[in-house]
């Protein structure tokens, strides 16, 4: 399977670690490269690509588990669009009282 050159693009700027105004751009454009960016580049929120990010529910998830460690209410209405993110982000940032 041949990779397209944003693939490309967005794996160099990753292994490079690149930080430059235009790379941020570029991995703001979409939400893999994005929360990829902010995961393995950054290691800390991504102001920038969280647009992106907050319209898939999958890397809403991962970027409030891996990077925000924190709930991420921008990507909520993806995050419960999906059955399986909405229920594991639940368990893990929404504390419902049990009742007995």
């Amino acid at each position: 399977m041949a990779i397209d050159y944003q693939e490309r693009r967005a794996l160099y700027i990753i292994t490079t670690r690149d930080m430059s105004p235009e790379s941020r751009e570029f991995m703001s454009s979409r939400a893999k490269y994005a929360f990829d960016y902010a995961r393995h580049v950054l290691k800390s929120r991504f102001e920038e690509g969280e647009d992106a990010i907050a319209t898939h529910s999958f890397y809403s998830y991962m970027y409030a588990v891996y990077v925000l460690r924190n709930r991420f209410p921008k990507g909520e209405k993806a995050i419960f669009a999906d059955f399986y993110d909405g229920f594991h982000y639940r368990e893990k940032f929404i504390k419902v009282p049990h009742v007995n």
